[in-house]
């Protein structure tokens, strides 16, 4: 899938985890399966004959491959974290940046994050749900958010010259971490209502990109 649309990221692809022989095909169809059925019904109520019957397979074909259901969930939440891990570092490399400014990097951020969490939000349902149960997951997630908040954080102050907010550094992380909070309530309302739900998301990122290059101290015009 496509997880950019700005002229920094439109050439950006979701990287999928290469699968090549008939069994490695078969648990690919059933965790797609499982990713679809978890968006849809969320893990508990999606049960394992109803992931078999979306990826055209057996009960016994998926306990074959898997131990149980959340031996599924385990499985798929690592496929997803790895595919996140290495799209995340091809879009927080520095060359993909040469010549973009702090506005450019933050609008990228957003519309990244934004498009990640929009056609991806099975990876939120699975990676809780793993999380909440092995503390190995719990920390991959971690990994996970720490490797783009620490990348979009280099890129920034690799640009720090455009910034005139006098604790730079400062200004940087209380950004990042107001923007991290802005997305979480955005892709998942339910956790929080908010005023803003009805902005369409180019208006958001307009708006929210406006309130963190006030804060640093950028021009807005």
């Amino acid at each position: 899938m496509d997880v950019g649309r700005t002229q920094w990221t439109a050439d950006l692809e979701w990287v999928r985890t290469p699968r090549q022989t008939r069994s490695e095909r078969t648990q690919t169809a059933v965790l797609d399966a499982a990713a679809a059925l978890f968006a849809e019904r969320g893990v508990d109520h999606a049960s394992v004959s109803d992931i078999a019957a979306r990826a055209g397979t057996s009960v016994g074909t998926i306990y074959h491959h898997f131990s149980d259901k959340q031996g599924l969930v385990f499985a798929l939440f690592d496929r997803l974290a790895a595919e996140l891990d290495a799209t995340t570092a091809d879009a927080v490399d520095p060359a993909r940046w040469h010549g973009a400014g702090i506005a450019d990097v933050l609008r990228g951020y957003l519309d990244f994050a934004l498009d990640v969490g929009r056609t991806l939000p099975a990876f939120r349902i699975v990676s809780r749900a793993a999380a909440a149960r092995d503390v190995g997951a719990r920390e991959l997630l971690e990994k996970l958010h720490r490797n783009i908040d620490e990348g979009v954080r280099a890129l920034l102050l690799a640009r720090a010259a455009e910034i005139t907010h006098p604790a730079r550094e400062l200004a940087v992380d209380l950004v990042l971490d107001q923007i991290a909070a802005m997305l979480l309530v955005r892709l998942e309302p339910e956790l929080r209502p908010s005023r803003l739900a009805e902005l369409d998301d180019d208006a958001w990122i307009d708006e929210t990109l406006h309130s963190a290059l006030t804060h640093l101290g950028l021009t807005t015009d």
